[in-house]
């Protein structure tokens, strides 16, 4: 499943999950249980994963441990790499460049 940044779903998975809105995440995904593997298309060429929307720069989102810990629950993959970039980065490195611990924490367990 692919889903376009600026259209009106990408905003508002992106509001959500960098909102810390964790109900309002799992209601998306109780509604359409393939959301969790979907991929995010940005205007270039690169189409990333939610857990990397979830570990952007510059983190430290709010209940950014428990929005992980929901997407990897419902199938979300921590080892996908972005598709389409300049480096097919994980979700981890993203995490570490920010220097956000509890997502790290969260991607390890």
């Amino acid at each position: 499943m692919e889903i376009t940044a600026d259209s009106a779903r990408g905003q508002e998975l992106k509001r959500v999950i960098a909102g810390g809105e964790v109900e309002a995440l799992r209601a998306m995904l109780d509604a359409e249980p393939a959301l969790a593997r979907a991929r995010v298309a940005g205007p270039g060429r690169e189409r990333r994963t939610l857990l990397h929307v979830a570990t952007d720069w510059p983190g430290h989102f709010p209940r950014g441990a428990e929005t992980i810990a929901l997407l990897l629950e419902r199938g979300a993959d921590a080892e996908a790499p972005l598709e389409g970039g300049n480096a097919p980065e994980r979700t981890l490195h993203w995490a570490a460049s920010s220097n956000d611990v509890a997502a790290i924490d969260g991607l390890g367990d």
